[in-house]
């Protein structure tokens, strides 16, 4: 399956999910969900394994993707700086696997799970009034025990088309991203397997 076929599939999807903690995939998916006004649920395991966050962002209810993702890192501008900060390469890009744990992988995954079954049943009275939350699965950064849940307020722009939901540096990447698909496209149809 190509990736423009793998785009156009999920672009009929009624929610879409990103647990890659790829900062491509998820600039790809917001375009994606914001010009479908599609809801958008992503999560990651912070390097190490002692927590992680988990976020959504729905049409007429939250700010776009890229505001709520902004309104993120901009909180997490106002902390202590995170262990998993400090590591590099944290979205696979590096050769040395980072290590958390199945239970902690677990834990933000049913976290994720529960909060897209919130977002797919769109009900008017949520179970999760904030847009982002910081899961701690043991005492370490700003986390004072296991299970400390940090929820995270968000504001930011809506998900009208004609307003500005990304910086010009989200839009190039998005290109950047999409001719690399493009170009991978081009060489698999040029060397079709026998």
């Amino acid at each position: 399956m190509t990736a423009a076929a793998a785009l156009k599939d999920l672009s009929n999807c009624d929610l879409l999910i990103d647990a890659t903690a790829n900062p491509e995939v998820f600039l790809l998916l917001a375009a994606l969900a914001t010009r479908q006004e599609t809801p958008l649920c992503w999560g990651e395991i912070f390097a190490g394994g002692y927590g992680g966050m988990i976020a959504r962002a729905r049409p007429g209810r939250d700010p776009n993707p890229l505001a709520v993702r902004d309104a993120y890192h901009a909180y997490l501008a106002t902390l202590p700086d995170a262990p998993f900060k400090n590591t590099a390469g944290y979205d696979g890009t590096e050769e040395q696997p980072l290590v958390a744990y199945d239970s902690d992988v677990g834990f933000v995954a049913t976290a994720l799970t529960r909060l897209a079954i919130d977002t797919a049943l769109s009900q008017d009275s949520s179970e999760f009034p904030y847009s982002v939350y910081l899961l701690g699965m043991r005492r370490e950064w700003i986390f004072e025990a296991p299970f400390d849940t940090r929820p995270v307020a968000v504001q930011g722009h809506g998900w009208e088309r004609g307003e500005d939901a990304g910086t010009g540096e989200d839009r190039h990447a998005v290109v950047e991203a999409l001719m690399r698909m493009y170009e991978g496209q081009k060489r698999a149809d040029a060397h079709p397997a026998a």
